[in-house]
């Protein structure tokens, strides 16, 4: 089947070029690494309001080997302007439909034979419906970035008075939106076993796990040096205007810091990541003399390269995080909650140290900042796995054998 060319129309409601975030770059790492023996073909439309910006991802996206064809597709006119959202609808899905964005992916569909129909995020599942009758020969493909609903059904313990009904309202309605979904495609590529165990158990068997941020590139990230000579103590990189992010961060500082600042008072915390501080996080660590906030920064190799220990304390969430699998291809040392490493193969002891309470989560810091040995063979195990099973060629493996055999399965099918 490969002596074929597999043609595949991707379709998502954002893109960042170059891809900053981990679900850009889920999409776009494995199409960047693949070549001409893939036999892989892809067209790719994303939702965008500016024009400028969608010209400069075209001429980005289209110098990817396998991306044959790009357009953001400028949207005026969402369906969420044309009315209320019916009740007990998902909000994050009403605001991902698009008039503009449909219309073009179904002017692609009828002029082009396309084997496969990729969907990026459940919340673009509306759009199943209008493609597999413009295109029924076609196999359509979601790729879950992770389970939304759980995202929300995970937060709702944590939810200020003002919001708890609104994130309650979240869970509820994608939950109701997810569960009925799956069942409408023919394929999906998951980003954890539990998820995959998820899908399969409501109806969607064939599923192919893939993992989060399409993989890491060892080649990048995997460093000359030990762990003996790094400047920096700590590190925590996400987005910090997103609140699960921040209140995972707060925790950390009100429960945790206090402890190790205490046996080691010149310890630093440095953290990166976009977008303001949510919430009470900036009162609390803007002034903080052991804290040290580096915003956005385009070049994340350094400061793995330069610090003892990653932390990931994380109270809220789906799927996995490419955090940290990106610490363990920099061979960094990383401390996590048991929920922060989940839908990684974490294993507490050989490639991570998790823990729940502050205690505990400050003991494992301070035995990787005092035990340098000892951090380096975690370091060292984590980097193994990462390169068995979760770097970018692993992925790009998976993914194009996926890819041909489903579209064998979707020209079987029309025969």
């Amino acid at each position: 089947m490969k002596n074929d060319v597999v043609r595949i129309l991707d379709i998502t409601y954002y893109m960042d070029c170059p891809p900053i975030s981990g679900g850009t770059l889920r999409v776009l790492a494995p199409f960047m690494k693949m070549d001409d023996n893939s036999k892989i073909s892809v067209d790719l439309i994303f939702s965008t309001y500016n024009e400028e910006y969608a010209r400069k991802c075209k001429g980005y996206l289209e110098s990817i080997d396998v991306i044959n064809f790009a357009e953001g597709v400028v949207t005026n006119h969402y369906l969420s302007d044309c009315g209320g959202m019916p009740e007990g609808f998902s909000s994050d899905v009403w605001k991902t439909i698009s008039q503009e964005l449909k219309d073009r992916a179904l002017q692609l569909v009828k002029s082009n034979k396309y084997d496969i129909i990729q969907i990026e995020h459940s919340q673009m599942s509306w759009i199943v419906p209008f493609l597999k009758l413009a295109s029924p020969s076609s196999y359509i493909v979601l790729d879950s970035h992770n389970i939304e609903y759980m995202i929300y059904e995970r937060w709702v313990p944590y939810a200020s008075i003002e919001s708890v009904e609104d994130i309650r309202d979240k869970y509820e309605s994608l939950y109701k939106w997810e569960n009925e979904v799956w069942t409408w495609f023919d394929a999906a590529f998951t980003v954890s076993p539990i998820e995959e165990k998820l899908l399969n158990d409501h109806g969607l068997n064939e599923t192919y796990l893939i993992p989060t941020g399409g993989g890491i590139d060892p080649n990048k990230y995997t460093p000359d040096d030990d762990l003996r000579d790094r400047p920096y103590d700590l590190l925590y990189m996400g987005t910090l205007s997103w609140f699960p992010n921040a209140q995972g961060m707060l925790w950390f500082i009100e429960y945790v810091f206090p402890i190790i600042l205490k046996k080691y008072p010149r310890t630093i915390l440095h953290i990166v990541g976009s977008g303001t501080p949510d919430g009470k996080l900036y009162e609390v660590a803007s002034g903080h003399p052991s804290i040290k906030f580096w915003g956005q920064q385009k070049d994340d190799v350094k400061f793995f390269h330069k610090s003892k220990v990653f932390i990931v304390p994380l109270w809220i969430g789906a799927g996995a995080r490419v955090k940290i699998l990106t610490a363990w291809a920099s061979k960094i040392p990383v401390v996590s909650t048991e929920l922060g490493a989940e839908g990684n193969e974490a294993i507490d002891g050989e490639n991570i140290l998790l823990a729940n309470e502050p205690q505990k989560f400050a003991d494992c810091v301070i035995k990787l900042l005092e035990n340098e040995d000892f951090s380096k063979e975690i370091a060292e195990n984590a980097h193994k796995l990462l390169c068995k099973k979760y770097s970018i060629q692993h992925c790009v493996d998976v993914l194009t054998d996926a890819y041909h055999k489903m579209a064998e399965n979707a020209r079987d099918l029309k025969t």
